[in-house]
């Protein structure tokens, strides 16, 4: 059994359309001790690739020092399929070494593209192992759609520097509700290197399913952190939810112009941080 109150991180992108300084602030109220930058391209980008540098990497340490902040991950996304990926994903990659983080996640990129996704990720794979950073390939809407999907590609590499970043919302909107994420967990969770904890409810009268408070969604995640919390060693785990976009059916993300106001984003991840907290203590109890 593990405890996980000292390492579940929070994204910074439930924070769209707010400074750094203010969402790390804010995380740091809550309660938080790790969190995950948010640096996803086209997205949520706390950082920018004008900041992938020694000074950028010095200002994000400062800015976590002041708040008594660590980080367990960095969303780098890009697609890893893309024809520069490899230029453009390794000064990320350097990056996330210098501001203290062990993992990097990105997303595979789209079935169209699995040749160009297998040839980039070898070379990047090679340079992971070189400055001892893991690439987390997160389940999405592409090469990488469920648990199955991606330990299969984990498998083929063989490296302890490529691990499946499961994101539990993703897989269940993307596969229309038909993979449980928590049957995947209860298989395979030991096979998972890093772990998002994403809700969603669907929005009234439309095709699109919007993020809300972790424990209130469609998500069955009462067993998801029971199988957590039962496995021998932890899992690096983030609650992410990114209110500035919603997912559509086909798994398409939109992005929303209009963004939550900082009350309202603290009480649901304060909802949240307070749900996965109690559901994996009650396992740790039994």
């Amino acid at each position: 059994m593990s405890d996980y109150k000292e390492i579940i991180a929070i994204s910074t992108s439930s924070y769209a359309g707010y400074s750094l300084p203010v969402a790390l602030e804010h995380i740091m109220n809550i309660g938080f001790k790790q969190v995950e930058i948010a640096a996803t391209s086209g997205q949520v980008e706390h950082v920018s690739p004008n900041d992938f540098n020694e000074k950028g990497a010095n200002k994000i340490n400062q800015l976590l020092g002041q708040n008594g902040l660590s980080n367990t991950a960095f969303s780098g996304h890009i697609f890893i399929s893309n024809k520069n990926a490899v230029d453009i994903f390794k000064p990320r990659m350097e990056f996330t070494k210098a501001i203290g983080a062990k993992i990097i996640n990105t997303k595979a990129g789209p079935i169209s593209e699995i040749k160009s996704f297998y040839k980039n990720l070898e070379k990047l794979i090679e340079f992971a192992e070189e400055i001892k950073i893991k690439i987390g390939l997160e389940t999405s809407a592409d090469i990488v759609h469920d648990g199955a999907s991606g330990l299969d590609i984990i498998e083929k590499f063989s490296s302890d520097f490529l691990i499946l970043t499961y994101d539990c919302g993703n897989v269940f909107v993307n596969s229309g509700g038909r993979v449980d994420p928590a049957v995947e967990f209860e298989k395979n969770a030991d096979l998972f290197g890093h772990v998002h904890l994403k809700d969603v409810l669907k929005e009234n009268g439309t095709d699109f399913w919007k993020m809300c408070a972790v424990g209130d969604g469609m998500v069955n995640y009462d067993q998801i952190l029971k199988y957590l919390q039962l496995l021998k060693n932890p899992i690096s785990t983030t609650i992410e939810l990114p209110f500035c976009i919603k997912i559509h059916e086909s798994g398409k993300v939109k992005i929303l112009s209009d963004y939550m106001q900082l009350f309202e984003i603290d009480k649901i991840l304060k909802k949240s941080y307070h749900y996965v907290l109690n559901t994996l203590s009650k396992y740790m109890a039994e």
